[in-house]
C-alpha cells in the first residue's frame, strides 16, 4: 500500500534548552528556509564547490537583489561573518572545508548524510 503523498513527518531537533513543539499543521519547503534563517539582519553564502560568496545586507536589501561582497563598506563585516563559519567547519574535519584558518572551496558534499545523523 502507498502513502498518500503530503503525509512524510517533519522532525526538527531544536539545540538543547530550547522549547520544543508539536503541530499536526502541514509544513511545505518554503516555511522552513525563512524559519531557520529569521536569526539575522546580514547573510554570508558561500558556495563549496565553486568558493563563490554572496553577502546581502537584508535590512538594506531584503529581496537579496544586490550581491554586496564586493562592497568596500562591508569588507570588515563579511570577514566577520568568514571567520565565524570557519569556526563551524573546523568543527567538521571529515568535510574538508577548511584548514582552521581559510574557507577550502572544491568540495560538492551530499545534502544529506546519515553517518551524521545521530537519535537523542
Amino acid at each position: 500500500m502507498l502513502e498518500r503523498p503530503g503525509r512524510t513527518p517533519l522532525i526538527v531537533v531544536p539545540p538543547d534548552g530550547s522549547p520544543r513543539h508539536r503541530s499536526s499543521a502541514p509544513v511545505v519547503q518554503q516555511d522552513l528556509m525563512p524559519t531557520f534563517l529569521d536569526d539575522g539582519k546580514e547573510k554570508l553564502v558561500w558556495f563549496t564547490l565553486s568558493g563563490e560568496e554572496q553577502f546581502f545586507d537584508l535590512v538594506r536589501d531584503p529581496y537579496e537583489s544586490h550581491n554586496a561582497v564586493a562592497d568596500p563598506g562591508v569588507q570588515d563585516r563579511i570577514s566577520v561573518w568568514r571567520q565565524r563559519l570557519i569556526e563551524e567547519l573546523a568543527a567538521r574535519p571529515q568535510d574538508g572545508l577548511t584548514d582552521g584558518r581559510r574557507l577550502v572551496a572544491g568540495r560538492n558534499l551530499p545534502s544529506v548524510r546519515p553517518e551524521l545523523l545521530s537519535p537523542r
